[in-house]
């Protein structure tokens, strides 16, 4: 009797550590808060101390973004390299499911170090958008898939999304894709040669500003292009849009104001 509770003991023993192991391995990865050093902070490509900045905002599912993305903007990363730094901010369209699906993917697959070749995937196959896609272009980026998905599923993934599209209504944008170079907006799928014309004036104006340090190089550029004061605050300045306040509900009876 007591050989077979000691065994019994053993089973028991030795599920719950495969339990907790399995649960180890399948929790999420640890995913900062925004802004503090966070693996979900702003994708960025390019010179750490580039005098042009491109934010870019965009959705996955998208056809005149793929274009922009593929063509124009690849054009541009490779004519001028760390002379730009390009940022990337998710704004996913209503008419587009798969597009905050998307926006997850990419940004999980950052978590891994991946986020700009999983974003050229992603528009390449805009047209097939799915949670099989995501996890055949986690597998052909050399990505673990499970921890894609896990990490496509966190709630931070999705507070980080809609914090893009908070910010997207601030701004006030209606079209995508719209970027900004240095504050100064463009809108749709533009040729390479309209940012090139704004670009090298950039670059000019900004190699003016001799001893002003990059980063208050570009909030001064952005300012000089009229650029608004919430984008100086949010994006430039990177402080998070508050989330709205929820309405109270009415009490019973009482009617609702005109």
């Amino acid at each position: 009797m007591k050989r077979e509770a000691a065994i019994l003991a053993m089973v028991i023993t030795g599920g719950l550590g495969f339990l907790v192991g399995l649960m180890i391995h399948l929790s999420p990865g640890d995913v900062p808060a925004r802004g503090e050093g966070s693996l979900l902070g702003v994708p960025t490509a390019g010179g750490a101390t580039a005098l042009v900045v491109i934010e870019e905002f965009s959705e996955f599912q998208c056809p005149y973004c793929g274009k922009a993305a593929l063509e124009s903007v690849k054009k541009l990363k490779e004519r001028y390299g760390d002379r730009l730094s390009l940022r990337f901010h998710h704004f996913p369209l209503r008419s587009h499911k798969q597009a905050i699906p998307a926006a997850k993917a990419a940004m999980a697959a950052g978590i891994q170090g991946k986020f700009w070749e999983m974003h050229d995937l992603l528009f390449a196959n805009r047209k097939e958008l799915s949670t099989e896609k995501y996890v055949e272009l986690a597998r052909q980026l050399g990505l673990d898939p499970d921890r894609l998905l896990w990490d496509m599923d966190d709630p931070r993934m999705e507070e980080y999304i809609q914090a893009d599209i908070r910010l997207s209504k601030k701004l006030g944008l209606r079209g995508a894709p719209t970027f900004y170079i240095n504050g100064k907006q463009l809108v749709g799928a533009q040729p390479p040669d309209a940012f090139a014309e704004i670009i090298d004036a950039e670059l000019a104006a900004a190699e003016a500003l001799a001893g002003v340090e990059a980063g208050d190089v570009y909030r001064q550029r952005a300012a000089a292009n009229g650029a608004s004061e919430a984008f100086l605050t949010h994006v430039v300045d990177g402080e998070p849009v508050a989330t709205p306040a929820k309405k109270k509900a009415l009490a019973p009876g009482r009617p609702a104001k005109p």
